[in-house]
């Protein structure tokens, strides 16, 4: 009767563990999967920050860029295909004024994280 009871309480036990092994795994997968997409959003708004920064900062009431050269191919680099300058005009010596240009506004679902206003309503 006392062999059958360890028994019994042994692969109870047996048990116990291997259902904790398998939660923890899944809660450290879990905690990895939001620590990736953490670090994405966290880099889409970085980069929609810095987007921001720069119009504000150059962008006139005439719904023109008025920056120098470098500026402008900095930008440009760092985020290709979100402007296409068709034409400039020399301001002074080092600035530019942009006047045709394609803005493309495209944001994808991550950057804006819909989901976080889904949760407000």
């Amino acid at each position: 009767m006392f062999l059958a009871l360890y028994l019994n309480e042994w692969t109870a036990s047996k048990k116990l563990k291997k259902q904790k092994e398998i939660a923890t795994e899944t809660i450290l997968r879990e905690i990895n999967t939001n620590k990736e997409k953490l670090e994405e959003s966290v880099l889409n708004y970085t980069d929609m920050l810095d987007i921001y920064v720069f119009l504000k900062s150059c962008l006139t009431r005439e719904g023109t860029i008025v920056t120098f050269v470098e500026n402008m191919t900095q930008f440009k680099t760092k985020h290709p295909g979100f402007i296409y300058t068709l034409d400039s005009i020399k301001m002074d010596d080092i600035n530019y004024k942009y006047t045709k240009m394609d803005l493309s506004l495209k944001f994808t679902l991550e950057q804006v994280e819909l989901r976080t206003i889904a949760w407000r309503i």
